[in-house]
């Protein structure tokens, strides 16, 4: 795609205020100056290109009103939009980039309610980084080289689905929690939680006992349901639920409650 093209996009989003720049082959985010003529944007969509980063300067003139940030399928190695004020954002792709650590994310964004971060490289999450999502209800974190989770993942109280496939935990709770450490876990809206293909030996006890959970997905790791089911939170969780399929995979745990 040429320059014009682009520019032609750029003018038609000042009237439908969604801007689409996907597969147009982009190694640098959009101009500051070109953004500038673009009030009440909605929508940005940059996904399927090569860039690597995005000034949050340039981010910053879009967001008062953006509501969704597609930067999907890049070559972001870092991100840097976390020192943004983006207090109307609701949807956040950042998947399918290099992205090896979110150190911090020093501005809230209280409205997100998905963060896609699946894809990248993974290996670490800053201990504050999810508490800027307090309205946070999907959170994909699969296909990365995680092993630890931060305190803050357990506590986002609008939280209902968690991809965590994929990756490399040992534990699933907070720091200590199945060893009979510390048993906070404040997920009162958690419905889904995929953790399949880690390296799982043990789950915290309150994730049964104090969430709302229906579907869970744990194939592919060590625990098995043998295991699962000899502790007695589980019995507690399975007998909440009318409708239970419990099926073995591959020595792995597949189950799936339906409410």
């Amino acid at each position: 795609m040429g320059q014009g093209q682009v520019a032609q996009r750029l003018e038609n989003a000042s009237k439908t205020k969604v801007l689409v720049l996907q597969n147009l082959n982009l190694k640098r985010f959009p101009e500051e100056k070109r953004l500038g003529a673009l009030t009440g944007l909605k929508a940005l969509d940059c996904s399927n290109n090569e860039i690597e980063v995005v000034p949050p300067t340039a981010l910053a003139i879009l967001s008062p009103s953006l509501k969704t940030l597609n930067l999907s399928h890049n070559a972001m190695k870092e991100v840097r939009v976390g020192t943004v004020d983006m207090p109307a954002l609701e949807q956040c792709d950042l998947s399918n980039n290099s992205i090896v650590a979110l150190p911090q994310w020093p501005r809230p964004w209280p409205a997100l309610r998905s963060l896609q971060l699946s894809g990248n490289a993974l290996r670490s999450l800053g201990d504050s980084v999810l508490g800027s999502f307090p309205a946070l209800r999907v959170l994909d974190l699969s296909h990365n080289a995680l092993s630890t989770l931060p305190s803050t993942l357990f506590s986002l109280p609008q939280l209902q689905e968690l991809n965590l496939s994929h990756n490399r935990i040992i534990v699933f709770g907070p720091t200590g929690s199945a060893y009979g450490g510390p048993r906070k876990v404040a997920l009162p809206c958690l419905q889904i939680l995929r953790l399949s293909h880690n390296q799982l030996r043990d789950i915290a006890p309150a994730v049964f006992t104090e969430t709302p959970l229906n579907v869970l997905e744990l194939e592919g790791n060590p625990l098995t349901l043998t295991e699962l089911k000899q502790r007695p939170e589980y019995d507690v969780w399975a007998e909440r639920q009318k409708d239970s399929i419990n099926k073995q995979l591959q020595g792995g745990l597949v189950v799936r409650l339906n409410s």
